[in-house]
């Protein structure tokens, strides 16, 4: 095999790794995102029986109880319980999938960065816990730094009054 057919085998390969591998991290931000939009639309109700309670604090509405069926009774389910559903959803579809989609590939470069003696952090077991939460707080903190706009948006929708 001639260097140059090497030199094109090693580059396909590195191609493919790197396609391969940005596939992945739309596979984790697309599920990230499509499992955390499920949860938000089905925990939105809760969310704004919540944030009634916080408006008011407990006075106009009493318990949590009390304020569903003042909700359900006066503004129903599609007005009151969904109220900010969809900006639920669009924040945390956005926010989860970075957060969840880029946590693996800042794990992977802050492993990287930190090997030592041509091992790898995770081979020597060194500073695995502190890259784990670094890489979590960073993919955590890209994402919200990004999306609390959408966040302040749902919570606005929310606290509407009928």
């Amino acid at each position: 095999m001639s260097s140059s057919s090497k030199m094109n085998t090693m580059a396909t390969t590195r191609t493919s790794t790197s396609s391969s591998s940005n596939e992945s991290v739309f596979r984790k931000c697309l599920a990230g995102g499509v499992g955390c939009g499920i949860s938000g639309f089905i925990t939105n109700p809760m969310d704004v029986i919540k944030i009634k309670n916080q408006q008011y604090g407990g006075k106009q509405f009493g318990t949590f109880r009390g304020t569903a069926t003042v909700l359900w009774q006066q503004e129903g389910v599609r007005r009151g319980f969904l109220k900010g559903a969809s900006a639920s959803v669009l924040r945390e579809m956005t926010y989860s999938s970075f957060r969840m989609g880029l946590y693996e590939p800042i794990k992977t470069l802050l492993l990287a960065t930190t090997a030592t003696n041509g091992h790898m952090a995770s081979e020597s077991g060194s500073n695995d816990m502190l890259v784990k939460w670094t890489s979590a707080f960073l993919s955590g903190a890209f994402g919200a730094a990004l999306f609390n706009p959408i966040d302040l948006v749902k919570v606005r929708f929310r606290s509407q009054l009928p």
